[in-house]
């Protein structure tokens, strides 16, 4: 998965976070500052990894994330009861369905024996 990509994740991920924090802090709500322990496993692992191996884990990485909190998002959509926090996710649902397919799809590239 190349640089541009990688950064393109942060960016969104970074904006997407900001407009939680944002949202959390207007209704009171506390969010997790730590992650759980197959995130750190994994964080760890990037660390120690390059080339096509760090390309591996990363995509890895968010297949697993984005696989995960679509069905979160999905379900907030359906049954929030809180309009803002609905809104939020019906604003994040296309962004994390376009990751998760953007890193699928770059998956298979390399299954293929091609590069990202």
């Amino acid at each position: 998965m190349g640089k541009r990509i990688r950064q393109g994740y942060g960016r969104e991920h970074s904006i997407a976070l900001e407009e939680l924090k944002k949202l959390a802090s207007i209704k009171g709500v506390t969010l997790p500052t730590n992650v759980d322990m197959e995130t750190k496993r994994m964080l760890n692992r990037l660390q120690s990894v390059s080339g096509a191996d760090f390309d591996n884990v990363y995509k890895r990485m968010m297949i697993m994330g984005h696989s995960g909190v679509l069905p979160v998002v999905q379900r907030e959509m359906r049954t929030g009861h809180d309009a803002d926090i609905r809104s939020y996710a019906v604003n994040m649902e296309s962004a994390v369905k376009y990751h998760l397919r953007l890193a699928q799809q770059q998956t298979t590239m390399l299954g293929n024996g091609k590069s990202g």
